[in-house]
């Protein structure tokens, strides 16, 4: 059970280890390529929000490869 109907369920309260599983598991990775290079290796999702916190909606995050990742991290917490 990964829904609603989940006891476990916690909406956009949720983690960032489940967030991103989430995210997988209802969309893929859609975009069959990093948002910002172009290449098809390694891609992740990263979260574009300054909060902290993760959220279940898919307009919240970018897919970018591991590289470009890292340094997207890096400017959002500069």
């Amino acid at each position: 059970m990964s829904n609603e109907s989940s006891p476990s369920w916690k909406g956009d309260e949720v983690g960032y280890v489940a967030a991103h599983t989430w995210l997988t598991k209802n969309f893929g990775h859609e975009k069959t390529e990093c948002e910002d290079c172009g290449t098809i290796d390694n891609l992740q999702w990263a979260f574009k929000g300054r909060s902290g916190g993760h959220s279940r909606n898919r307009e919240d995050y970018r897919v970018l490869c591991q590289r470009c990742h890292y340094f997207f991290d890096l400017e959002v917490r500069a």
